[in-house]
């Protein structure tokens, strides 16, 4: 294989990992709205890795930023969606979503 060919290969090996990546981050940001927007609680956990990191700013309604460490610590947030049957409850609008994979 000549060097050139090899060259080609390795930009492309690395630009279908990257678009996986994002592809990846996606469908699991897509899990969370539509969780979000069903109002299903467990579901809205269940999007985020079991360590993921949570920062919450400027959450109303007194303005307070959060923190939480995995799954456990983010929990609490989300069970007021545990109070009512699953279903589309509309309230929810996500925008200018920029996903970028280095």
């Amino acid at each position: 294989m000549s060097i050139d060919l090899e060259t080609r290969i390795a930009a492309l090996e690395a630009e279908v990992a990257r678009l996986r990546a994002k592809e990846s981050v996606q469908a699991a940001f897509n899990k969370y709205l539509y969780a979000l927007d069903t109002g299903y609680g467990p579901a809205i956990v269940d999007s985020y890795a079991e360590d993921g990191v949570l920062d919450v700013l400027n959450f109303p309604p007194n303005g307070v930023d959060m923190h939480f460490d995995g799954r456990a610590e983010m929990a609490p947030l989300y069970e007021p969606y545990g109070d009512r049957d699953p279903m589309i409850a509309g309230g929810h609008n996500a925008t200018n979503v920029a996903i970028s994979v280095g």
